[in-house]
């Protein structure tokens, strides 16, 4: 059974020896909140310090909900990968911008999210910019965990079927728009990529 000294331990081993960063200080932290798991970060190859970050699990939750230690594997590596390619720094970014804009007049927020669900119909995914790139986060941060760190696709998935509670056509990331939270893919999308890009990549 992981505790957190064994995550803590797993993180720098995968920092290390997978994404070869050597100079590194991102801590775990068991965290008792309602949220599953979460980082926030910046990699060095944008800084000119080290790698920084915090990666939270709530592992009593995990194993409350027999999570293995395979399946949690995964998620921190999933969560490391965040860090890894900065992806902190873009939702962040999106936060602000947004923030920033519903702050300009008192009419800001319903011309905010009505521009929002504008871009969304004219997206071919029915998404705006910013949930669009949410998606394309977690897509990516799956890709690296799996390809370059556990290599383990069966927990990759039954990580994240337990995550959704086994609903394939649940949302498995969501997106705002007038305080209504839509998906920004399914549990069946994220699952299809996962797949794709890893038998693509065994084929390099």
């Amino acid at each position: 059974m992981l505790d957190i000294k064994s995550c803590q331990d797993s993180v720098n081993w995968m920092l290390i020896n997978r994404l070869l960063i050597n100079d590194h200080n991102v801590i775990v932290i068991n965290t008792k909140t309602s949220l599953i798991a979460g980082a926030f970060g910046i990699n060095s190859t944008i800084w000119p310090i080290n790698t920084k970050g915090i990666i939270l699990i709530n592992l009593d939750e995990l194993y409350q909900r027999q999570f293995t230690e395979k399946e949690i594997q995964f998620i921190l590596a999933h969560e490391i990968a965040h860090i890894y390619k900065n992806h902190s720094l873009n939702t962040l970014m999106w936060n602000i911008i947004e923030r920033l804009l519903k702050n300009l007049d008192y009419n800001a927020p319903l011309i905010v999210e009505t521009f929002k669900g504008f871009l969304a119909l004219l997206s071919p995914n029915n998404l705006p910019p910013n949930a669009e790139d949410l998606k394309n986060n977690e897509y990516e941060a799956d890709m690296i965990a799996l390809n370059y760190v556990t290599g383990d696709l069966r927990s990759a998935i039954s990580c994240l079927q337990k995550l959704s509670n086994g609903d394939l056509n649940s949302p498995s990331t969501t997106w705002e728009l007038f305080d209504l939270k839509l998906p920004a893919m399914t549990l069946r999308q994220r699952i299809d990529v996962l797949k794709e890009r890893y038998y693509s990549f065994r084929t390099l």
